[in-house]
């Protein structure tokens, strides 16, 4: 079984700062963290963007949206 993690998690790993994210971005740290907190909606070349820079491999994202 692979084990996929979020994207908090990944960038919580990388040891980057969601204020370094936000800088690289051109955006407030509040934007940075709305856009992590639901990157499953995120467009996919958006969510390529933040794995490039936190130097995760976007296989390894939980991509599945929860079934209630």
């Amino acid at each position: 079984m692979n084990s996929k993690i979020t994207l908090k998690a990944a960038v919580v790993n990388s040891g980057i700062s969601m204020s370094e994210l936000a800088q690289h971005f051109g955006v407030t740290r509040q934007a940075i963290w709305y856009r992590i907190k639901n990157y499953k909606k995120m467009r996919s070349k958006d969510l390529a963007a933040y794995c490039k820079i936190i130097d995760f491999d976007i296989n390894g994202l939980d991509l599945e949206e929860r079934k209630m």
